[in-house]
């Protein structure tokens, strides 16, 4: 079992320690990660000050260095969501020590709700040997949760309802727009025209002035939005 301590800086600059959490050791660390640099003697000729410091600095790399890092603001995966999508949350919270193995695969379990941390608590020990592994087996295990992208039809399928608000459509439209990995904006540009009832006066000016790009078309919806939502208004 192996304690890692984390700082956190409050307000007033104090640090306040915390145990980050318990984990197996799961993590087999390559020799040379051990080994501490032989203490260096100070240069002939310099003063007592400066070879107390040196000494001190020798004495930090003997001990057992903890690592100090910043408040982490993690995002815990409860094991029925995109684990691509978690690991990529995962890496921009801990962008600065991407390139330390092992603190990346320790710090990990912080960031795993009770399912996820069933499954990694029952990981054989010594089975993991760097960060890529670990994001890897994870992916693997909770695959089926990954999130499948939506096909352009799920656009042409779309169309406003009755009695609902241009803003509700538009809203359902977006949605559905960022979940397809591959689409032209003219066929999004053309499709939400489609969606919307054959009178309608942003139907019409449409198909009279098609919008050049997608930021021109959202204009055009939104000043047809205010306009509806100034006509309810008693």
């Amino acid at each position: 079992m192996c304690r890692l301590a984390m700082i956190n800086r409050g307000q007033e600059g104090r640090g306040q320690e915390a145990t980050l959490i318990r984990v197996k050791a799961l993590i087999v660390v390559p020799n040379d990660q051990g080994k501490t640099a032989e203490p260096r003697k100070a240069p002939d000729g310099a003063g007592q000050r400066g070879g107390r410091k040196e000494n001190l600095l020798c004495t930090n790399r003997r001990r057992k260095i903890r690592i100090r890092i910043a408040p982490l603001n993690l995002i815990t995966y409860n094991g029925k969501t995109d684990p691509v999508a978690h690991l990529s949350h995962y890496r921009r919270s801990m962008a600065l020590y991407n390139g330390n193995d092992t603190l990346m695969c320790r710090i990990f379990p912080s960031s795993l709700g009770d399912i996820a941390l069933w499954w990694f608590d029952r990981l054989e020990h010594g089975s993991i040997h760097s960060w890529t592994e670990l994001s890897e087996v994870f992916t693997t295990r909770f695959i089926t949760n990954t999130r499948k992208p939506k096909e352009v039809d799920s656009l042409m399928a779309l169309a406003i309802r009755s009695g609902e608000s241009l803003k509700s459509y538009s809203a359902r439209y977006w949605e559905t727009y960022n979940e397809i990995d591959l689409c032209g904006e003219d066929v999004a540009i053309s499709q939400f025209r489609f969606g919307l009832p054959v009178g309608s006066k942003l139907r019409q000016s449409l198909a009279k002035k098609p919008p050049p790009n997608m930021s021109n078309l959202m204009s055009r919806i939104e000043q047809h939005v205010r306009v509806e939502e100034d006509g309810l208004q008693p």
